[in-house]
């Protein structure tokens, strides 16, 4: 017996998120200091929106 199943993923980015890196990247070569990771990583996951047949994924979870 066969069984299809469709599922349909979107991703997509904020507006922002590029200006954002690009802004993060001068302010780093500017300054010759690494960026604060976890603050880089809770804008990127604040950007980045991801739906599964037309739901929203809460992404935002705690691991």
């Amino acid at each position: 017996m066969e069984v299809s199943i469709k599922i349909k993923v979107e991703v997509s980015i904020a507006w922002w998120f590029k200006p954002y890196m690009y802004g993060v990247l001068a302010m780093c070569a500017i300054t010759g200091r690494e960026p604060d990771e976890a603050k880089v990583t809770a804008w990127c996951m604040k950007a980045v929106r991801a739906k599964i047949n037309g739901k929203r994924i809460n992404a935002h979870r705690e691991s």
